[in-house]
């Protein structure tokens, strides 16, 4: 009886380690797999992170074949095309920027709240003065309402345009005499159907009037 006891506590002991060793196995192994899964997916994180910040030129590299690796293969095809996306984006304002610094049109863009947003050279010399043209940041209606000379303007922005109307003519006070501008005011739409600003575009015909 006591040789059989023996042979069951050995028994029970043995099956306790092999349980134990089992355990720290399978604990090893969900170990190894989380931080073979977890390491990609922080790094994509991080990727992501420094694309949001700006680094368009952010690309991971994998050697795996699984989901993880193509996971990688398009995040890396998503960097590149944002980043030729913003690319294109900035051409093309790049583009505009410089017409409008050397059209003879004044342009001047508006947001929502009557500030100015953009104003090119020919837009700044036509409504320029005693204390320079309009600035950006400031309400187009009160940089023209300041002095006289530019009133008639501001009065004319005023009113907003109706649909299909024709060119305003407006006589301003210039240095050498009187201005007079042909102004159009485009209202521009936003997505929600509202308006989210107004493009105005002046030109000189004060020499065309004479």
């Amino acid at each position: 009886q006591r040789a059989f006891t023996r042979s069951a506590d050995r028994l029970v002991e043995m099956l306790l380690l092999l349980t134990t060793a089992l355990v720290l196995m399978l604990a090893g192994s969900a170990a190894l797999i989380a931080r073979s899964v977890a390491d990609p997916v922080r790094r994509l994180a991080d990727a992501s992170r420094r694309i949001a910040g700006g680094d368009y030129a952010m690309r991971l590299a994998s050697s795996s074949r699984d989901e993880m690796g193509a996971l990688v293969t398009d995040f890396n095809r998503m960097a590149e095309a944002l980043a030729n996306q913003r690319a294109d984006l900035i051409q093309g304002r790049d583009y505009i920027e410089a017409l409008l610094r050397h059209a003879t049109t004044g342009v001047v863009s508006a947001d929502a709240a009557g500030r100015v947003v953009t104003i090119n050279p020919a837009a700044e010399a036509l409504l320029s003065g005693p204390d320079g043209p309009p600035r950006r940041g400031e309400l187009l209606q009160g940089a023209l309402r300041r002095g006289t000379a530019r009133k008639a303007l501001a009065e004319a922005l005023s009113h907003p345009p109706a649909s299909g109307s024709s060119p305003l003519e407006v006589d301003l006070a210039g240095i050498d005499g009187a201005l007079r501008l042909r102004v159009v005011r485009v209202p521009l739409p936003d997505p929600a159907g509202g308006e989210a600003g107004s493009l105005v575009l002046l030109d000189d015909v004060t020499s065309l009037m004479k």
